[in-house]
């Protein structure tokens, strides 16, 4: 690398000083892992005024002080020089000290009404929308993949994940169907994405859908494309065409499971044991367990109670107890 003369200067004059400062003030160290930065440890110890240089090269050369020197010939002056603190704790305190200073700043920010950290939730959204928008259009970042790189990277990420048991993948099949119904439940509830549509609005992006996507294709084309993914996942071994016979059974019982059960919290089956003592109808007591329960929302329904009731009846008789689990207990 050329170094202009000033720069040169200035480089020689902080690694001189950064040789010094190891020396006469080794505490530094300490207070650079405590958390002060190169410009209040300089600030600190008047790096500046008692050495006779400019505050970069004083915040420099406490930097050199800590992480030391490694010889260039273009300083051939001054030799190599171990730092104050080893070099892979120093990359990352160097790495927390630049994660606390952004966050320091975003609090400014924040504060003070400046940059897009105080923007209102509704502008920050518009501005994301308009930075994809245009990354799109330029064809930058994901924009710039081909279709078929996205599903090749896409198949790739969830092939990991499941093979690692990661994100969803951890939990169980029956347990991710409720994760899912409990956040269906929530949207339905903030009214946010497909569930803050009205009916009219479903009606025209299905219409809309239909003509310009799957109408293009004949009935043939359907068929055809439908053998041929299915003859390919076959040779691979892929999906369905991967599993063993015992696996797909298991996973007809577990899919069985998830479509026939409800899953009820314990003040739930605590509340239906009280009132089903009383005989009250299902219809209404499905009506009190959304109301108290659910927010109004149409969870329960009467049918889906009393099929629960009859399958929880039927285990009775054939275990000592009713099994629970931690957290939310299946009531069938």
């Amino acid at each position: 690398m050329v170094y202009s003369a000033s720069h040169l200067r200035n480089l020689k004059a902080a690694v001189e000083l950064g040789s010094i400062l190891r020396e006469a003030i080794p505490a530094i160290s300490q207070e650079y892992r405590e958390g002060l930065y190169l410009k209040e440890i300089s600030a600190k110890h008047y790096v500046a005024s008692k050495y006779a240089v400019n505050q970069q090269v004083a915040r420099l050369a406490v930097y050199y002080a800590l992480g030391g020197w490694n010889y260039n010939k273009e300083i051939p002056t001054v030799s190599s020089y171990e730092g104050l603190i080893e070099k892979t704790e120093l990359e990352t305190l160097v790495k927390q000290h630049q994660k606390n200073h952004g966050a320091n700043m975003a609090k400014v920010n924040v504060e003070n009404g400046i940059g897009l950290m105080a923007k209102s939730k509704a502008e920050f959204k518009r501005l994301s929308g308009q930075g994809g928008w245009q990354s799109y259009l330029n064809g930058n970042g994901v924009h710039a993949l081909s279709s078929e790189d996205h599903s090749k990277y896409g198949e790739a990420g969830g092939t990991e994940a499941y093979n690692t048991k990661a994100g969803m993948f951890k939990y169980s099949k029956g347990w991710r169907t409720r994760l899912q119904k409990q956040a269906a439940k929530e949207l339905v509830r903030q009214k946010k994405g497909v569930h803050g549509k009205s009916h009219e609005d479903h009606v025209e992006y299905g219409k809309l859908g239909y003509a310009t996507g799957i109408a293009h294709i004949s009935e043939k084309d359907h068929s055809k494309n439908s053998r041929k993914g299915g003859r390919n996942s076959f040779k691979k071994g892929e999906g369905v065409h991967g599993l063993t016979a015992e696996q797909n059974l298991q996973n007809r019982i577990e899919g069985m499971n998830a479509l026939d059960s409800e899953f009820y919290t314990p003040d739930e089956i605590e509340y239906i044991a009280l009132q089903r003592e009383a005989d009250r109808p299902y219809k209404e007591l499905a009506k009190e367990l959304n109301l108290k329960f659910h927010d109004g929302l149409e969870i329960r329904t009467a049918d889906a109670l009393k099929s629960a009731l009859h399958k929880r009846r039927k285990k009775e008789n054939n275990q000592a107890s009713f099994p629970s689990s931690v957290g939310h207990s299946p009531i069938v």
